[in-house]
Formats: structure tokens, sequence, C-alpha cells
């Protein structure tokens, strides 16, 4: 498991990111260790969860598989497939980083570090979103 801030997204930004393919997503869930249970949801359930519940960012694990995001509902984690996208994904973990890096600074270091952070974060915004800052 993964020791980086968890990052909650907009539901404009993870629904641009779900994978679609026939009005369904395919999700993940892990009821117990070893076992996967795979089943497609309907787009417009995956939107209404989302609203219900906060949407994040996967795990490096998850992402990798092509699950990107998760969301925690009453039953546990469900992870939603995502479309491929490795300069998103490369950034998303630039600006994990940098979070992480930030809580261990002070003074002009962790101004520096917030301001390469703010950059990072426009463009994210501006490649998922395609809205200029």
């Amino acid at each position: 498991m993964s020791n980086l801030p968890r990052v909650k997204l907009d539901i404009a930004t993870a629904k641009g990111m779900l994978l679609v393919e026939s009005g369904h997503v395919h999700t993940l869930r892990q009821p117990s260790k070893g076992i996967l249970l795979g089943a497609d949801w309907a787009y417009t359930e995956i939107v209404d969860t989302m609203t219900a519940y906060e949407v994040e960012l996967s795990g490096e694990t998850a992402t990798k598989a092509g699950y990107g995001l998760v969301l925690i509902d009453e039953t546990g984690p469900l992870f939603l497939a995502t479309k491929e996208d490795p300069g998103l994904r490369e950034l998303a973990r630039q600006i994990l980083e940098l979070m992480q890096i930030v809580e261990a600074q002070d003074g002009d270091e962790y101004w520096g570090t917030m301001y390469r952070l703010r950059r990072y974060a426009r463009r994210l915004a501006e490649e998922t979103l395609k809205v200029k800052y």
C-alpha cells in the first residue's frame, strides 16, 4: 500500500477519466484477500455513485492495471476502469510526490515546491478538463 496522500477528484474530472464502453464501465472489487470480482456498471449508475461517494485516484498497482479511479462505498473500495493516458498518470505521480515533499518542508523550500505543485496542477487541469488557467 502506498504512503502517498489520497487525491480526491471532482466529478467532472473523474467522468473524463472513465473508460466507457457500450454505455458501461468495468469495475473491480476485492471482497477478500486473493479474490477480485469484476462487473460492468451502467455509466449513469457510476456517475450517481461517484456523486454519492468521493472518488479519488487509485494507487499505483490499480492504476497500472487500468483502474485509475476508486471510490469507497458501504461495501468497500470499488475500482473503476480508466482511459490509458501515460502522460496524465505520470503528471499525477509527480503531483503526489511533490505533495509528499511539501509536508516535510518549511520556509523558502516550501514555497518553491508549492510553486511547482501549482504549475503541475494547472497542467493536469488543462489537459483533463480542457480549461485554461
